[in-house]
Protein backbone atom coordinates (compact mmCIF):
# COMPACT_ATOMS: atom_id res chain seq x y z
CA UNK A 1 0.00 0.00 0.00
CA UNK A 2 2.93 2.26 0.88
CA UNK A 3 4.05 2.16 -3.24
CA UNK A 4 0.58 3.01 -3.74
CA UNK A 5 0.57 6.22 -1.91
CA UNK A 6 4.00 7.34 -3.38
CA UNK A 7 2.83 6.77 -7.11
CA UNK A 8 -0.04 8.81 -6.17
CA UNK A 9 1.36 11.45 -4.07
CA UNK A 10 4.22 11.23 -7.31
CA UNK A 11 1.12 11.83 -9.39
CA UNK A 12 0.19 14.86 -7.03
CA UNK A 13 3.49 16.30 -7.79
CA UNK A 14 3.41 16.46 -11.63
CA UNK A 15 -0.10 18.76 -11.13
CA UNK A 16 1.78 21.66 -9.39
CA UNK A 17 0.64 24.18 -11.79
CA UNK A 18 -2.80 22.87 -11.27
CA UNK A 19 -2.57 23.42 -7.66
CA UNK A 20 -0.83 26.70 -7.90
CA UNK A 21 -4.35 27.95 -9.58
CA UNK A 22 -6.33 26.44 -6.67
CA UNK A 23 -4.05 28.32 -4.27
CA UNK A 24 -4.17 31.61 -6.11
CA UNK A 25 -8.51 31.32 -6.14
CA UNK A 26 -8.77 29.95 -2.89
CA UNK A 27 -7.02 33.17 -1.86
CA UNK A 28 -9.54 35.28 -3.67
CA UNK A 29 -11.86 33.53 -1.73
CA UNK A 30 -10.56 34.06 1.24
CA UNK A 31 -9.23 37.53 1.34
CA UNK A 32 -11.96 39.09 -1.49
CA UNK A 33 -15.23 36.90 -1.29
CA UNK A 34 -16.71 34.90 1.14
CA UNK A 35 -13.78 33.05 2.99
CA UNK A 36 -16.48 30.82 4.49
CA UNK A 37 -16.46 28.82 1.00
CA UNK A 38 -12.64 28.15 1.20
CA UNK A 39 -13.39 24.37 2.50
CA UNK A 40 -15.99 23.77 -0.50
CA UNK A 41 -13.98 25.06 -3.31
CA UNK A 42 -10.90 23.25 -2.00
CA UNK A 43 -12.34 20.12 -0.81
CA UNK A 44 -14.19 19.63 -4.02
CA UNK A 45 -11.01 20.27 -6.00
CA UNK A 46 -8.50 17.69 -4.35
CA UNK A 47 -11.70 15.28 -3.87
CA UNK A 48 -11.32 15.68 -7.69
CA UNK A 49 -7.75 14.64 -7.94
CA UNK A 50 -8.17 11.88 -5.67
CA UNK A 51 -10.74 10.28 -8.52
CA UNK A 52 -8.36 11.50 -11.01
CA UNK A 53 -5.55 8.92 -9.57
CA UNK A 54 -8.10 5.93 -10.71
CA UNK A 55 -7.90 7.40 -14.57
CA UNK A 56 -4.31 7.50 -14.31
CA UNK A 57 -4.21 4.23 -13.12
CA UNK A 58 -6.47 3.00 -16.00
CA UNK A 59 -4.62 4.74 -18.31
CA UNK A 60 -2.96 2.50 -21.65
CA UNK A 61 -3.76 -0.38 -20.11
CA UNK A 62 -2.56 0.23 -16.99
CA UNK A 63 -4.24 -2.35 -14.42
CA UNK A 64 -3.49 -5.09 -16.06
CA UNK A 65 0.99 -4.24 -14.99
CA UNK A 66 -0.30 -2.44 -11.65
CA UNK A 67 -1.59 -5.69 -9.99
CA UNK A 68 1.55 -7.59 -11.72
CA UNK A 69 3.04 -5.40 -8.26
CA UNK A 70 2.81 -7.26 -4.64
CA UNK A 71 -0.53 -5.80 -4.28
CA UNK A 72 -4.41 -7.18 -3.76
CA UNK A 73 -7.42 -5.08 -5.17
CA UNK A 74 -8.64 -4.48 -1.43
CA UNK A 75 -5.39 -2.87 -0.76
CA UNK A 76 -5.72 -1.03 -3.95
CA UNK A 77 -8.95 0.07 -3.24
CA UNK A 78 -8.28 1.03 0.65
CA UNK A 79 -5.37 3.01 -0.91
CA UNK A 80 -8.04 5.56 -2.96
CA UNK A 81 -9.66 6.27 0.64
CA UNK A 82 -6.62 7.06 2.37
CA UNK A 83 -5.20 9.01 -0.29
CA UNK A 84 -8.49 11.24 -0.19
CA UNK A 85 -8.37 10.96 3.27
CA UNK A 86 -5.18 12.86 3.26
CA UNK A 87 -6.67 14.95 0.60
CA UNK A 88 -8.98 15.97 2.78
CA UNK A 89 -6.67 16.80 5.97
CA UNK A 90 -4.79 19.13 3.63
CA UNK A 91 -8.18 20.67 2.32
CA UNK A 92 -8.45 21.33 6.26
CA UNK A 93 -4.72 22.71 7.14
CA UNK A 94 -4.81 24.91 3.84
CA UNK A 95 -8.39 26.13 4.28
CA UNK A 96 -7.91 27.06 8.14
CA UNK A 97 -4.84 28.80 7.50
CA UNK A 98 -6.29 31.10 4.66
CA UNK A 99 -9.40 31.28 6.92
CA UNK A 100 -7.59 32.54 9.91
CA UNK A 101 -5.73 34.96 8.23
CA UNK A 102 -8.93 36.46 6.41
CA UNK A 103 -10.55 36.43 9.76
CA UNK A 104 -7.34 38.38 11.37
CA UNK A 105 -6.79 40.48 8.57
CA UNK A 106 -10.78 41.54 8.82
CA UNK A 107 -11.02 41.81 12.46
CA UNK A 108 -13.74 39.36 12.46
CA UNK A 109 -13.92 36.78 15.25
CA UNK A 110 -15.11 33.14 14.77
CA UNK A 111 -17.83 32.28 16.14
CA UNK A 112 -19.90 28.70 16.61
CA UNK A 113 -21.93 29.03 13.82
CA UNK A 114 -18.93 29.19 11.50
CA UNK A 115 -16.97 27.01 13.18
CA UNK A 116 -20.55 24.40 12.96
CA UNK A 117 -20.22 25.50 8.72
CA UNK A 118 -16.85 24.39 8.22
CA UNK A 119 -17.15 20.99 9.99
CA UNK A 120 -20.64 20.45 7.79
CA UNK A 121 -18.51 21.38 4.72
CA UNK A 122 -15.74 18.73 5.68
CA UNK A 123 -18.25 16.28 5.97
CA UNK A 124 -19.98 17.06 3.38
CA UNK A 125 -16.95 16.62 0.97
CA UNK A 126 -16.14 13.13 2.70
CA UNK A 127 -19.53 12.02 1.57
CA UNK A 128 -19.52 13.10 -1.48
CA UNK A 129 -15.98 11.63 -2.47
CA UNK A 130 -17.35 8.37 -1.01
CA UNK A 131 -20.00 8.31 -3.72
CA UNK A 132 -17.84 9.58 -6.81
CA UNK A 133 -14.93 6.55 -6.06
CA UNK A 134 -17.49 3.70 -6.39
CA UNK A 135 -18.88 5.10 -9.45
CA UNK A 136 -15.66 5.89 -11.05
CA UNK A 137 -14.36 2.52 -10.31
CA UNK A 138 -17.72 0.77 -12.01
CA UNK A 139 -17.72 2.85 -15.33
CA UNK A 140 -14.29 4.38 -15.51
CA UNK A 141 -12.75 7.88 -16.56
CA UNK A 142 -15.24 8.78 -19.17
CA UNK A 143 -18.42 6.92 -18.13
CA UNK A 144 -17.84 7.64 -14.52
CA UNK A 145 -18.14 11.19 -15.22
CA UNK A 146 -21.67 11.08 -17.03
CA UNK A 147 -22.79 8.31 -13.86
CA UNK A 148 -21.43 11.29 -11.16
CA UNK A 149 -23.20 14.02 -13.36
CA UNK A 150 -26.24 11.61 -13.32
CA UNK A 151 -26.28 10.60 -9.36
CA UNK A 152 -25.50 14.27 -8.50
CA UNK A 153 -28.41 14.76 -10.79
CA UNK A 154 -30.64 12.15 -9.10
CA UNK A 155 -30.34 13.55 -5.66
CA UNK A 156 -30.79 17.25 -6.84
CA UNK A 157 -34.22 16.58 -8.63
CA UNK A 158 -34.98 14.05 -5.85
CA UNK A 159 -34.59 16.83 -3.54
CA UNK A 160 -37.05 19.17 -5.62
CA UNK A 161 -39.42 16.31 -5.46
CA UNK A 162 -39.71 16.00 -2.23
CA UNK A 163 -39.82 20.23 -1.57
CA UNK A 164 -42.88 19.94 -4.05
CA UNK A 165 -44.05 17.23 -2.84
CA UNK A 166 -44.21 17.59 1.00
CA UNK A 167 -47.29 19.92 1.36
CA UNK A 168 -49.37 17.23 -0.15
CA UNK A 169 -48.06 15.04 2.52
CA UNK A 170 -48.84 17.42 5.14
CA UNK A 171 -45.44 17.92 5.57
CA UNK A 172 -44.17 21.31 7.28
CA UNK A 173 -40.67 21.60 5.58
CA UNK A 174 -40.56 24.95 7.52
CA UNK A 175 -41.12 23.85 10.89
CA UNK A 176 -39.05 20.51 10.03
CA UNK A 177 -35.82 22.61 9.08
CA UNK A 178 -36.32 24.85 12.11
CA UNK A 179 -36.59 21.33 14.37
CA UNK A 180 -33.39 20.17 12.90
CA UNK A 181 -32.01 23.79 12.96
CA UNK A 182 -32.64 24.29 16.81
CA UNK A 183 -30.73 21.40 18.18
CA UNK A 184 -27.97 21.65 19.79
CA UNK A 185 -24.80 22.51 17.41
CA UNK A 186 -22.41 19.32 18.80
CA UNK A 187 -25.92 17.11 18.15
CA UNK A 188 -26.03 17.88 14.90
CA UNK A 189 -22.81 17.92 13.94
CA UNK A 190 -22.61 13.95 15.39
CA UNK A 191 -25.28 13.37 13.24
CA UNK A 192 -24.03 14.11 10.08
CA UNK A 193 -20.69 12.78 10.70
CA UNK A 194 -22.56 9.84 12.10
CA UNK A 195 -24.22 9.50 8.24
CA UNK A 196 -20.60 10.45 6.75
CA UNK A 197 -19.38 7.33 8.59
CA UNK A 198 -22.20 5.31 7.10
CA UNK A 199 -22.04 6.31 3.70
CA UNK A 200 -17.84 6.07 3.60
CA UNK A 201 -18.18 2.32 5.16
CA UNK A 202 -20.92 1.58 2.44
CA UNK A 203 -19.01 3.13 -0.24
CA UNK A 204 -15.99 1.14 0.83
CA UNK A 205 -17.72 -2.26 1.07
CA UNK A 206 -19.35 -1.29 -2.85
CA UNK A 207 -16.23 -0.48 -4.04
CA UNK A 208 -13.84 -3.22 -2.67
CA UNK A 209 -16.77 -5.65 -4.32
CA UNK A 210 -16.73 -4.11 -7.89
CA UNK A 211 -12.98 -3.99 -8.06
CA UNK A 212 -12.56 -7.65 -6.93
CA UNK A 213 -15.13 -8.42 -9.69
CA UNK A 214 -13.49 -6.30 -12.15
CA UNK A 215 -11.82 -8.21 -15.64
CA UNK A 216 -8.93 -7.03 -17.35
Amino acid sequence: MKGLLVKDFRLLKGQSRFFGVIIVLAILFAFVFEPQFLFSYIGYMLSLFTISTISYDEYDNGYPFLFTLPITRKEYVLEKYLFALVMIIATVIISLSLYSGSMILKNVSLTSDMIYFIIANILTICMLVAIMLPLQLKFGSEKGRIAISVVIGIIIVLGIVFIKVAPKLHVDLTSLLNSIFSLNGIILMLGIAALAVIVIIISMMLSIKIMKAKEF
